[in-house]
């Protein structure tokens, strides 16, 4: 059973997923990556794909500015680092991830950012992108799970 948690920071919500297997509960997986050997996911539940805003690429500007996203990205990222600043990097992307229920799909920005010169990148660990839904909420990323049939 999926528990979701939101909490602000400054206008993003943030969405963090605890569930056994998001995959086997029809869950939408937007992004895995590897993070100082760490494999890391962020996943939604089906029923948040479904309510994301739809978009026609050839023909509809997104439901959330790229500027909207990164300034979301971005009060994510700082946000454990009190005021150090980041700054966007490429590469940024917009993707569509859908899951295996009919409906199911989400856009989203996926951004990375970097510390300004100079600045100790320890504090940087685990935090330096950012999902951002098109209805502005940012996902949490999470250990990866293993599914096993």
């Amino acid at each position: 059973m999926n528990k979701k948690l939101r909490t602000g920071i400054g206008t993003a919500a943030v969405i963090a997923l605890i569930s056994s297997s998001s995959a086997q509960d029809g869950g939408v997986l937007l992004l895995r990556y590897t993070d100082m050997g760490r494999c890391m996911e962020h996943w939604i539940p089906a029923s948040l794909a479904k309510e994301q805003p739809s978009w026609n690429p050839f023909t509809d500007a997104p439901a959330l500015s790229i500027a909207r996203a990164v300034t979301l990205g971005h009060a994510y990222v700082v946000s454990p680092h009190g005021d150090a600043m980041a700054t966007p990097r490429s590469p940024l992307s917009v993707q569509l991830a859908c899951g295996g229920q009919p409906g199911a799909c989400a856009w989203h920005y996926t951004i990375f950012f970097a510390p300004p010169l100079g600045a100790d990148t320890r504090y940087y660990t685990g935090r330096n992108s950012a999902v951002v839904l098109f209805d502005g909420s940012v996902v949490e990323p999470r250990p990866c799970q293993r599914i096993t049939g």
